[in-house]
């Protein structure tokens, strides 16, 4: 008679084994790096009704000095965001400890370390001057600080999300370079201009130049995790942290962010509210992860008159070049052949369990999933 199979037929205990493929599992960590918002402050201050119909003049401490990056103070300057941030953290029992330090063009960064029960924040307001406005940058945020920050700018009628900043963090016990290689190999970031130079470093791989580009940038690199990132992926995994993780970063700037007509691929996000509806989706739409169709390169090149030995010595070069800078090369070397990339390039077997893993997941709320490492390593040609 056959024996029936069960959880024990490898003399192991069923909670066991579960250990074992929960542990064998590389999770990703979702979490959204920063976001920064950007206050036009010259229109709000002068819609004058609406300020004073709305804001409190005992939310302001005039004799409180602080960093503006101008000479003289008005009730209207970077000091009436301040003080409005502080008196407003102070309110909500927060543990503030407050810093300033100075910066270029003459702008000064105040950064606000609040202290909750259940965690750390770090909130930044950069002073406007010299045509600049002021700025809110909120580290790792999620809806709960979102929210304070909302309270403080409902009294701005013109405020924008400048630029935002997802992260997916990669682990997996002791295999982060391994992770951080393949991903070098597999992630393509469509429609990103590279009319300037890419940075390249040996643990840092970049998609474009994030620094210059007006609409959105990506980049790979290895990443070992600080204090406060610890403590948001501790609530997040049940006290289990990862000390070093494969991070992939995805910045999308204003261009790219904002409400416009004629552009439906812009992600339509103005405020604070669109953030919180937000599409995971809609957001990886432009990373990508491909391999090379060996099979269709092989017909292809078949019908050229080529023999198997030079076709597996073009597939190698083709190889070569995706592990340089980029698969710009490879996209030069197939148009010099006359070969059709998107004949020779197809999705990577991880791509479609990653999209398929992400529906329904926030970057707010400390969503994690998890891949099968024999998907995610799957050789790329």
């Amino acid at each position: 008679m056959k024996k029936r199979q069960t959880d024990h037929a490898n003399n192991s205990p069923p909670s066991y084994n579960n250990y074992m493929a929960q542990n064998n599992l590389i999770k990703i960590y979702l979490s959204c790096n920063y976001v920064l918002i950007n206050i036009d402050t010259v229109n709000s201050f002068n819609k004058k009704g609406y300020i004073y119909n709305n804001f409190n003049s005992s939310d302001v401490n005039p004799s409180h000095s602080v960093h503006s990056g101008n000479s003289t103070s008005t009730p209207f300057t970077s000091q009436i965001i301040f003080d409005m941030l502080q008196n407003h953290f102070k309110s909500m029992h927060y543990g503030v400890e407050v810093s300033s330090q100075k910066i270029k063009y003459g702008r000064f960064r105040n950064t606000f370390r609040l202290k909750t029960i259940a965690r750390s924040y770090i909130v930044e307001h950069i002073t406007g001057t010299n045509g600049y406005p002021d700025s809110i940058k909120i580290t790792y945020p999620d809806i709960y600080i979102l929210e304070q920050i909302k309270q403080v700018l409902n009294l701005f009628p013109y405020y924008h999300i400048q630029e935002i900043e997802f992260t997916f963090d990669f682990y997996l016990k002791g295999k982060h370079d391994e992770i951080y290689k393949q991903l070098t190999k597999i992630s393509h970031l469509k429609y990103s201009s590279r009319s300037r130079p890419v940075p390249q470093y040996n643990t840092t791989k970049y998609s474009n130049n994030i620094r210059f580009t007006k609409t959105k940038g990506g980049k790979i690199y290895i990443k070992d995790l600080e204090i406060h990132d610890l403590l948001l992926f501790s609530l997040e995994d049940g006290g289990r942290v990862p000390k070093t993780v494969a991070r992939q970063e995805l910045t999308y700037k204003r261009n790219k962010l904002k409400k416009a007509n004629g552009k439906p691929n812009n992600l339509g996000i103005d405020t604070i509210d669109d953030l919180y509806k937000i599409d995971i989706i809609n957001v990886i739409k432009p990373l990508e992860y491909k391999q090379i169709d060996y099979m269709k390169f092989t017909n292809m090149r078949r019908h050229c008159g080529k023999t198997d030995s030079n076709i597996l010595k073009e597939t190698m070069g083709i190889h070569i070049d995706i592990l340089k800078k980029n698969i710009k090369e490879t996209m030069k070397y197939l148009k010099e052949n006359n070969i059709n990339k998107y004949q020779l390039l197809k999705p990577h077997p991880f791509n479609q369990d990653f999209v398929r893993k992400l529906q329904g997941k926030s970057f707010l709320t400390g969503n994690i999933i998890q891949i099968n490492p024999q998907i995610f390593f799957s050789r790329i040609f």
